[in-house]
């Protein structure tokens, strides 16, 4: 056996313990508060602001006893006090500014709730508002940042008008190279959680003076952080239904996404394709998305999905464009840009995502359901649509759907109906297990359309396809559509009545 080691003792033969962190005794907190309450003077007061200041640094568990000892009230009315003070000096402000930050920063998250309650919360908001004149604008900008993170503290802010004139005092100065960058980054943090949690007040931010035409020049002046959270503002701004339009009408807006597509940092250009997806989910911004510079916006999704590492960037880029190419306007558009279609078709064969490749195929058939007979390009998108199916790029619901647009055309239904591997790949889904009954109904349906050319009857009318659109109508009879129950029926009808082969 391994002997224990003895402890090791003391000169008096007392065993010698490892001494405990001392915590900081709670009655130094409570002769900092005192001080700090009882301060008249200008003196009293800076000596009781770095007490305060030094006890917080050096003890973070000590904010907790300060703030319920009063800490925030105390600090409320001092500042109060000093911005109606004549007396009052730069330094005395700014020092009680940025203890009143610190203090707001590290106190605990139940703590800043109850200080922004009700009229308390109101009162406080505006008194910091009422110290942004003096110049202290990045520790203004940082306080307001800081109450912002309750959802109570944004919508004392949003509705406080001295409050949000300092927002857009702060980038009219940054427009003129007079604040500094740790000031904007603090404003952008402050308007990211101002666009978050006022879901319903997002046009209060729109009607500010001057704040969307500096929000749109502000990518040019701050670093990835700040572009992370630049475009997590205009991602917070674009899910509304009541600013997407208004953002998409502004120029400047397009032009400031435009900025942020350049950044190289993922998670903004994360963010400035969901902005583009909300904006895309209206059918006039659609338009004017698409249109804006001479298709710009089309080249940089194009670029992305060609050149970005990010799996996530690239398949969002791919539903840009598949939202596009469903607006019957720009759809037209999308699908004479050969280097587009390129790149859609090469993305869904070769990118090493599956979620991509799906994206990809999905809005190439997007796009090529825009395509008729007899364009010369037609033929080329069949192709294409076929090859994705038998690389198993494709997956069933989309192929089914694609198809079932491309019939819809009469004009498509009798070169359709020449290419036996585009029927056995419907006559496949339509009794396919495991495949959505959606799916199903597509294929029927896109057969069924097929056989509304009396022309193609003899080619769809072959053992194969009536077994498949009979099993398919007989398992899914909930969601069998009067077309597809037609259409089977004329196809099954002349299955019977053609003449038997001797």
């Amino acid at each position: 056996m391994v002997a224990k080691a003895m402890p090791k003792l003391r000169m008096d033969g007392s065993p010698l313990k490892r001494p405990r962190s001392i915590d900081l005794p709670k009655i130094d907190v409570n002769e900092a508060i005192a001080h700090l309450q009882r301060a008249l003077t200008t003196k009293q007061r800076l000596m009781a602001l770095h007490h305060v200041q030094n006890l917080i640094e050096g003890d973070p568990t000590a904010i907790s006893w300060m703030v319920d000892s009063g800490l925030i009230r105390i600090l409320q009315l001092q500042l109060s006090y000093a911005l109606q003070r004549h007396g009052s000096t730069s330094q005395e402000l700014g020092t009680l500014c940025q203890v009143f930050d610190l203090a707001l920063r590290t106190s605990p998250a139940g703590s800043l709730e109850s200080a922004l309650d009700k009229e308390a919360g109101r009162s406080l908001v505006n008194l910091v508002a009422d110290a942004f004149p003096w110049g202290f604008h990045h520790v203004i900008v940082s306080i307001l940042h800081t109450i912002s993170q309750t959802s109570s503290g944004a919508f004392l802010i949003l509705h406080c008008s001295k409050a949000m004139h300092c927002v857009t005092e702060l980038f009219r100065c940054c427009r003129a190279s007079s604040t500094s960058k740790e000031a904007v980054f603090e404003a952008l943090g402050l308007l990211k959680n101002l666009t978050y949690f006022s879901e319903e007040s997002r046009n209060i931010l729109l009607d500010l003076p001057g704040i969307v035409g500096s929000l749109a020049n502000v990518a040019v002046f701050v670093d990835q952080k700040g572009h992370e959270r630049l475009s997590a503002i205009w991602r917070n701004l674009s899910v509304s239904m009541e600013t997407r339009r208004r953002l998409a009408q502004d120029p400047d807006v397009l032009n400031g996404l435009l900025e942020l597509a350049d950044c190289t940092c993922s998670y903004a250009l994360r963010n400035l394709l969901n902005t583009t997806i909300s904006l895309s989910m209206d059918p006039e911004s659609c338009v004017i998305l698409v249109l804006h510079g001479d298709g710009i916006f089309v080249n940089v999704l194009r670029r992305l999905l060609v050149t970005e590492t990010d799996a996530l960037i690239r398949k969002r880029a791919a539903r840009v464009i598949k939202l596009w190419a469903s607006n019957d306007f720009v759809g037209p558009i999308l699908v004479k840009d050969r280097a587009l279609m390129d790149v859609l078709s090469q993305q869904a064969l070769q990118d090493q995502n599956v979620d991509v490749r799906h994206e990809a195929a999905d809005a190439f058939c997007r796009c090529s359901q825009r395509i008729q007979s007899p364009m010369p390009q037609h033929q080329l998108v069949l192709d294409a649509i076929m090859f994705l199916a038998e690389q198993s790029r494709l997956p069933a619901e989309v192929l089914a759907r694609t198809l079932k647009a491309q019939a819809l055309h009469p004009r498509n239904r009798i070169p359709m109906a020449e290419r036996n591997s585009l029927l056995s790949a419907l006559a496949r889904i339509a009794q396919q297990e495991g495949v959505p009954n959606s799916a199903r109904e597509d294929a029927c349906c896109a057969l069924a359309y097929l056989s509304d050319e009396a022309a193609n009857l003899p080619k769809l009318s072959t053992a194969g396809i009536v077994e498949a659109v009979t099993y398919s109508r007989e398992s899914s009879q909930a969601s069998y559509t009067y077309k597809s129950s037609s259409g089977s029926d004329t196809i099954c009808g002349y299955f019977n009545r053609r003449p038997t082969q001797v």
